[in-house]
C-alpha cells in the first residue's frame, strides 16, 4: 500500500498534457515538483504537502504526511529515469480556497530492480498556505502497478 503512495507522488511531478485549465500558480507547482524528484531533495519534496496532507486510497484508507514522506524517502533511492503522459480533466474552485485538480496519468518508472508501470486516476487538493500552493489532500480511484518490460 505505501508503494502505491510513493507512485501517486512520483506521479505528480511528470510533464502535462492538460485538457483542463489548470491555475498557473499550481501547473507552475507541478513543473517545481518534477525538477525536485529529477535531483531527489527529500526537504523541497515536503515543501509541497500542508502539515495535514493526507494521501486517500483506493480502499479509502488514509495516509498522514509523516508516513507519506518517510515511504517516499525510502522509495525513491535508486530510481534513474521518470516517463510519463499527464491529462488534467477537470479544476473545480471549492470553499475556502482549495482547488481540486483531477488528474489521468500513465508512468514508466525506471529503476535498476525492475521497471514499473503506473496508472492512477485521482483528485489532488491544492490551498494556497502563506503565499504558496501547496497540497492538502489526494484521493486516488484507481491505481495499478505493474512490471513494465
Amino acid at each position: 500500500m505505501l508503494k502505491f503512495a510513493f507512485m501517486a507522488a512520483i506521479v505528480l511531478t511528470t510533464s502535462s498534457a492538460m485538457a483542463a485549465e489548470v491555475p498557473t500558480g499550481i501547473a507552475s507547482r507541478y513543473a517545481e515538483l518534477s525538477k525536485v524528484f529529477q535531483k531527489w531533495d527529500s526537504k523541497a519534496f515536503a515543501s509541497f504537502f500542508a502539515k495535514d496532507f493526507i494521501l486517500i486510497d483506493t480502499e479509502s484508507k488514509k495516509v498522514n504526511r509523516k508516513e507519506f514522506l518517510q515511504m517516499v524517502d525510502g522509495l525513491m533511492e535508486g530510481v534513474t529515469k521518470i516517463e510519463d503522459h499527464e491529462e488534467f480533466n477537470g479544476v473545480t474552485k471549492l470553499k475556502g480556497g482549495v482547488v481540486a485538480v483531477k488528474c489521468d496519468l500513465k508512468l514508466m518508472i525506471a529503476k535498476p530492480d525492475g521497471n514499473l508501470s503506473v496508472h492512477e486516476i485521482c483528485t489532488d487538493y491544492w490551498k494556497k498556505v502563506s503565499g504558496k500552493w501547496v497540497m492538502v489532500k489526494t484521493i486516488d480511484w484507481v491505481f495499478t502497478v505493474e512490471p513494465a518490460q
